[in-house]
């Protein structure tokens, strides 16, 4: 193998030398091929993403500054990269088949398993219904004939207890 530094592989890259290009990737393919089995899950990943990385390594030749002797930190960097634009681009893809059969067997199994909802909705909505009605009882205990259209609020109110009690019962 040659011994050009990578530094002076990137020269000759930038200057459009195939060879420079080779020599990097006889270099380091074997590298990021196992490296590129670890972020992906198929053998045509690995080779898309070690691909991706050599090719985005010839048109950034130019531009990739080392921070030391070895182009390889930088070849790790852009195939993790490679491989999470990869996952992105297919989670954003990925479709869910929806098919005709019901998620649980029977109504009443579905009813069973959601009751925890509607007895939460029930407590809620009397807590409100109490709340309110505190509320209205504060304003006519303080009322001094200014809010006296709170007057019929409170018969409004009892008809809303009695119906959702009635409706919670059905």
């Amino acid at each position: 193998m040659d011994e050009t530094s990578d530094g002076e592989l990137l020269r000759q890259m930038a200057a459009g030398s195939q060879s420079g290009m080779r020599t990097l990737v006889e270099k380091h393919s074997r590298t990021l091929i196992r490296y590129a089995w670890a972020l992906v899950e198929s053998p045509s990943d690995v080779d898309d993403v070690v691909q991706d990385t050599f090719v985005t390594a010839w048109r950034g030749a130019d531009r990739i500054a080392l921070s030391g002797e070895s182009a390889l930190p930088w070849l790790l960097v852009t195939c993790r990269n490679h491989a999470a634009n990869l996952a992105r681009s297919r989670s954003r893809k990925r479709t869910y088949p929806i098919t005709d059969e019901p998620v649980w067997d029977d109504q009443q199994d579905a009813r069973d398993r959601l009751r925890w909802v509607l007895d939460e909705i029930e407590r809620l909505l009397w807590s409100f219904i109490f709340i309110l009605q505190a509320v209205f009882l504060i304003i006519e205990l303080h009322d001094n004939g200014e809010a006296a259209w709170f007057r019929w609020a409170l018969p409004v109110l009892n008809l809303v207890i009695v119906a959702a009690y009635l409706a919670s019962v059905v």
